[in-house]
């Protein structure tokens, strides 16, 4: 459990993640700030629970791999966090042979290129989140051959972004 910590990186040197999650479940992160990393927080085969929290400044907020059929069952769950400045993708799922649950709620997502990004079998909540575009190209949610799972995308405030949702390939 990380609560109200402080991870920065400032040197221009390549630098991997603030933390990477190896096939562990129910890791929190509470109130923390991830800034200047190229991924804030990567989840392997995992399962966390991320509130108030605060990512900045980064190539990727949250990155998440489900690679093995068998991955942890335990969802990510993402509630009322703030992403800021991702240069790429502030959430990116990757998912190949089993579906990880997604919980995204109530963030808020401010000058990203991509805020929510989605590719391979998912079950997934995206609701009640604001997206809002900033100074250069600012794109929202795109879920791309997420399969025939679980899918909700419902409620959320886009403004400002370029294009507000996609869904591409097997979405049903």
């Amino acid at each position: 459990r990380f609560i109200n910590t402080t991870f920065r990186y400032d040197d221009e040197d390549d630098n991997l993640a603030a933390i990477t999650i190896w096939d562990t479940d129910d890791i929190s992160l509470e109130g923390c700030t991830f800034e200047g990393y190229d991924t804030g927080v990567v989840a392997y085969d995992a399962g966390c629970n991320m509130s108030a929290n605060v990512l900045k400044d980064c190539d990727f907020g949250l990155e998440v791999f489900a690679t093995s059929p068998v991955s942890s069952g335990a969802p990510v769950n993402v509630f009322d966090n703030t992403f800021r400045d991702i240069r790429l993708d502030a959430i990116n799922s990757h998912s190949t042979n089993a579906p990880k649950l997604l919980d995204i709620r109530d963030n808020y997502f401010v000058n990203n290129e991509w805020s929510i990004y989605l590719n391979g079998l998912n079950d997934f909540r995206i609701l009640d989140n604001r997206i809002e575009g900033g100074n250069g190209p600012s794109l929202g949610i795109h879920v791309w051959n997420t399969g025939q799972g679980f899918s909700d995308i419902n409620c959320n405030t886009l403004d400002g972004v370029e294009l507000a949702i996609i869904a591409e390939g097997d979405c049903s």
